[in-house]
């Protein structure tokens, strides 16, 4: 490859939505069909789960500060660890996103410096990420 040139990175799941259908004049115009009302629920809930997914990787990882000073309101719910015994440890972030300015021939860091990934050669996935994955699939193995 020659100096400056980079491998194309393709999207990472792309958005596949059936085009939405014409409506009458009297209907007002454009309207989605009940298909693409229901894949565009669909990737919107595979969505929240990914970001569920992502946020349970961060439990617990920081004290609470309205815990030590009289008490949480949320109680068992509570997003932060309620005693130095419930927190965990922070996962391993790096090079789990591209790199926004890489993407836009913007980073002045090289690879090995910069925390996100040049590339989609360099993504990788956080231990926590994959075993997540793995009981929120088995989960639904019978579908």
């Amino acid at each position: 490859a020659e100096v400056g040139q980079r491998d194309f990175v393709a999207p990472l799941e792309p958005a596949a939505f059936p085009s939405p259908r014409r409506t009458s004049r009297r209907e007002g115009g454009m309207q989605a069909s009940p298909i693409a009302r229901r894949a565009r629920r669909a990737a919107s809930e595979q969505a929240d789960l990914e970001v569920s997914r992502m946020q349970q990787q961060c439990l617990k990882t920081k004290l609470c500060r309205y815990f030590n000073r009289g008490g949480c309101s949320k109680g068992h719910r509570c997003e932060y660890a309620h005693g130095r015994e419930e927190v965990r440890d922070r996962p391993n972030l790096v090079k789990t996103k591209l790199c926004e300015a890489w993407l836009a021939w913007e980073c002045p860091l090289p690879s090995v410096q910069c925390d996100f990934a040049h590339g989609k050669q360099e993504l990788r996935v956080t231990e926590g990420y994959k075993q997540e994955k793995k009981s929120t699939h088995s989960s639904h193995s019978g579908r």
